[in-house]
């Protein structure tokens, strides 16, 4: 993935984090993992971490460019910077939608 920032092409890989990045999130921003944990109910937790890890691929990357971009973007480079795959969330066909046979011996009368 390409994520274009300040102006900037920048080729998003995993960046993992090192114990040493997590220390550092911690004592420069006030980063923790319970926080991190919360998601979007602490996006200033998300944002923090995210232009961390981009600056890793590219020092001048700012906060400020970071929060500029749109929240899908966030997401995509987050997703592309934590080396995790997007969910896949097939639409549902006949096959997976429809009831199964009910079964079970049970009849019911239409009288």
């Amino acid at each position: 993935m390409v994520l274009t920032i300040g102006g900037r092409a920048l080729g998003l890989t995993p960046v993992p984090l090192t114990f040493g990045d997590l220390v550092a999130l911690k004592r420069d921003h006030g980063v923790t993992q319970s926080r991190l944990a919360a998601g979007l109910d602490d996006p200033e937790a998300i944002l923090i971490a995210l232009a961390y890890r981009l600056r890793k691929l590219d020092p001048t990357v700012t906060v400020d460019e970071v929060a500029a971009l749109p929240l899908d973007q966030a997401i995509e480079a987050l997703l592309a910077v934590s080396g995790a795959e997007p969910i896949d969330r097939p639409t549902l066909s006949a096959s997976t939608s429809s009831a199964g046979p009910t079964g079970g011996g049970r009849e019911s009368s239409t009288a």
